[in-house]
């Protein structure tokens, strides 16, 4: 009403989802590395997770690429995959994908890890990468990686670009050279 009768334009408000700041925080080197040990995931090595489902448009292409690149070039980087596939939609890319999974020895695939679970794979990792090829909307998954204290690193698709800031609370990938540029970002994180 305000706006009409002054002839003010309209204030546009985003307003990003919700995070559970109790349950996703960030916890002490000491824990984490209790919870890596417990969870069979190597204390002396740093651990990305991919939280995002297991699909093309969620960047996959270019961490198989990443997992291939590191196992020779930094053993030191470990990468925890912990997105959802159903059985029926394991064909095509996303079956060589998983296949490839067990040719390496730096990656771990934990499928069908419930929501309510997904705050400890967090908690236990150094950071988090989220290489989205299309655009999309605010991303949970990367909210809930900065509410543990985790840094992501990001393709700059769709609203990831909105509220990941270069070196403050992540990297921000040019899409145009994902691959090139999400190697030096793990590099400079690790």
């Amino acid at each position: 009403a305000l706006e009409q009768t002054h002839n003010l334009p309209p204030v546009i408000v985003t307003i990003p989802n919700g995070v559970d700041l109790e349950e996703f925080s960030p916890i002490a080197m000491d824990d984490k590395k209790k919870l890596r040990k417990s969870n069979g995931i190597p204390t002396d090595k740093t651990v990305i997770i991919f939280p995002s489902k297991v699909q093309s448009n969620k960047g996959v292409d270019y961490l198989r690429e990443w997992i291939k690149y590191f196992s020779v070039n930094n053993p030191n980087i470990y990468f925890i995959i912990t997105g959802n596939i159903q059985p029926a939609k394991i064909y095509g890319e996303t079956k060589i994908f998983l296949a490839m999974l067990k040719d390496f020895n730096n990656v771990k695939w934990i499928n069908g890890v419930k929501k309510e679970s997904m705050v400890k794979y967090y908690q236990l990792s150094d950071f988090s990468i989220i290489p989205s090829v299309v655009p999309e909307g605010m991303s949970n998954a990367a909210l809930e990686s900065l509410a543990c204290g985790l840094p992501v690193i990001c393709s700059n698709r769709g609203a990831l670009k909105e509220f990941i800031f270069n070196e403050y609370n992540g990297i921000v990938c040019a899409s145009e050279d994902l691959y090139i540029s999400g190697i030096k970002a793990i590099n400079q994180l690790s």
